[in-house]
């Protein structure tokens, strides 16, 4: 008996212990510079964290400038960051191509009070950023989701001004939380440099529970280990809002840790690239489902696949079906942005971001999951629509 997680990055027993014995300090600074191909790179603690930084910073260079484009279908922790900041959030539809921008309602709302635009690389799919540029404000490439993913023979998170990626669980290379920022812009790197060397290192109390969590959750990914404690787990598994978020420096442990797991990177990212693909192609043209657009020169190492249903009905019944194949999907942010938090929109607008909140399905892709579970899951999926 199998249960395949929604989410995982396969991390090994070996790489847990070595990294406890490694040298005092952890640079992952350094292996992640290599990696994206940029110069500027910083770790935190988390993600959101990351972005606080940013825009603080962006704020400090722009200091008469006080909001904050963001898609109106995206996580709603990214409004907890703009707060913090001091800033206003105004919201742009999304498009079903990429779920990026909708760049005829993005051109309605950019104005000189805009600090920046958040582009939102949802589910490791990269949307269109050039289409952003020509508004000549801050972008920041929000790849949180994916890591792994080149547009044009540039990474996902280096696309705009700055950008970030988080090691969340959950996430394409996770260390179960943590997250990096990176800067294009010189002037935006010395004040960003500033603000990281402020963040408040881990004591060790906390060096301990972030070394249990990685452990009891990198056994728990297991399909046939995670077949028998999910049940155990389910209560676990909020889906509350986060009303705060800890700003400080990534674990000393976690940083070590995700040195060792970028060797692997290639692979993880090339598994997740190929389950993407077959599912593309075992779902292109079935009626009722739509998929996003494959674009030129990119390669796109999903987070999770995305299916968006027409009949929103549907969607409970095959989530069902695939669970009790063995299959965990999820569905991924219920509402957009401005049913969660009332930010002065009207209930009905932005109708791309509702329809996808309603009907969207999310299909695993990580390294747990063989060409086989996809085939099953795609004969799920057609024969419910068919």
């Amino acid at each position: 008996m199998r249960k395949i997680p929604s989410s995982g990055t396969p991390i090994f027993f070996s790489e847990i212990i070595k990294s406890l014995f490694m040298g005092i300090e952890g640079d992952f600074a350094k292996p992640l510079k290599k990696y994206f191909r940029t110069a500027d790179v910083f770790v935190t603690g988390s993600g959101t964290c990351a972005l606080y930084l940013i825009l603080k910073s962006l704020k400090r260079i722009y200091p008469d400038k006080k909001t904050v484009i963001l898609p109106a279908y995206t996580a709603p922790v990214l409004k907890l960051p703009c707060d913090k900041a001091g800033l206003k959030i105004a919201l742009c539809d999304i498009s079903l191509e990429d779920y990026g921008y909708d760049f005829k309602n993005l051109s309605s709302i950019v104005d000189s009070d805009v600090l920046c635009i958040v582009s939102v690389e949802l589910f490791g799919i990269p949307p269109e950023v050039a289409g952003i540029k020509k508004f000549r404000v801050p972008i920041i490439d929000d790849a949180a989701q994916a890591m792994g993913s080149i547009c044009k023979g540039k990474m996902a998170g280096t696309m705009g001004t700055a950008g970030i990626v988080s090691f969340h669980r959950g996430k394409n290379l996770s260390t179960y939380s943590g997250g990096g920022l990176f800067s294009c812009s010189v002037e935006l790197t010395k004040v960003i440099e500033k603000e990281v060397s402020l963040l408040p290192r881990s004591v060790w109390k906390k060096e301990i529970f972030a070394f249990m969590k990685v452990l009891a959750i990198s056994s728990l990914i297991n399909p046939s280990v995670y077949a028998i404690l999910e049940p155990f787990l389910r209560p676990f598994k909020s889906r509350s809002l986060h009303h705060s978020f800890e700003c400080s420096a990534q674990t000393r442990f976690q940083e070590k840790l995700g040195g060792l797991l970028l060797h692997r990177i290639d692979g993880i990212t090339r598994k997740r690239v190929e389950n993407g693909e077959i599912l593309y192609e075992g779902l292109k043209g079935v009626v009722g489902v739509l998929l996003h657009k494959n674009r030129e020169g990119t390669e796109i190492a999903y987070n999770q696949f995305p299916l968006v249903f027409e009949d929103p009905a549907k969607v409970e019944a095959i989530q069902r079906k695939l669970w009790n194949a063995g299959i965990e999907t999820t569905r991924q942010y219920l509402k957009p942005l401005h049913h969660h938090f009332d930010l002065g929109y009207r209930e009905k607008e932005f109708p791309i971001a509702q329809k996808v909140s309603q009907g969207l399905l999310l299909f695993p892709t990580h390294y747990g999951v063989n060409a086989k579970d996809i085939e099953m899951g795609i004969d799920i999926i057609r024969n419910e629509l068919e």
